[in-house]
């Protein structure tokens, strides 16, 4: 699902630049109607101007759709797990957020949420689930109470939203 993501959004970008390309062609046309010679000469660095203030703001609104985009995914999350990263032998903080569409999404603590990675993950028992055959969450919805190790090692639940759970659990 990020991969689609950063292709479709490589490719909106692609676009949205070629055709503001071809439309900033037009500025140094219309001031050459306006004003011939002179009018070309004022055109070509306003059309310089509106190519790259164009860009700056598709880059940027590029970012933050990304951003929001991963956001939302990320709050659309049943449970989220914090824990250090035992299977690189490593001191990294990694969050894991698993959302009730079977995704996990992957990141490192302090890093921007359009750095994640995602990971599928299966459902081990009824009432437990399992992701890169590493991490195994299980349920315990008559008590509210959530388990999560990594490799053995118990990891902190850090948020549970027991309406996502109870959904998931039944389907």
């Amino acid at each position: 699902m990020q991969n689609d993501l950063v292709i479709y959004m490589s490719l909106f970008m692609v676009t949205a630049i070629i055709i503001l390309l071809l439309v900033s062609f037009l500025i140094p046309f219309y001031y050459f109607q306006r004003k011939w010679w002179k009018g070309l000469f004022i055109g070509i660095p306003v059309q310089i101007a509106v190519f790259i203030l164009g860009g700056v703001v598709i880059g940027f609104g590029s970012l933050l759709y990304v951003d929001n985009f991963f956001e939302k995914e990320v709050d659309n999350a049943m449970v989220t797990v914090r824990g250090t990263d035992v299977a690189r032998h490593n001191s990294d903080t990694l969050v894991w957020s698993l959302t009730p569409d079977e995704v996990c999404l992957v990141g490192k603590e302090k890093e921007k949420v359009r750095k994640r990675f995602y990971y599928d993950f299966l459902r081990l028992s009824p009432v437990s689930v399992g992701v890169e055959d590493r991490i195994v969450v299980t349920f315990d919805v008559k008590h509210k109470k959530v388990t999560a190790t990594d490799m053995d090692k118990p990891m902190e639940v850090v948020q549970v939203d027991w309406e996502k759970v109870n959904d998931y659990l039944n389907k």
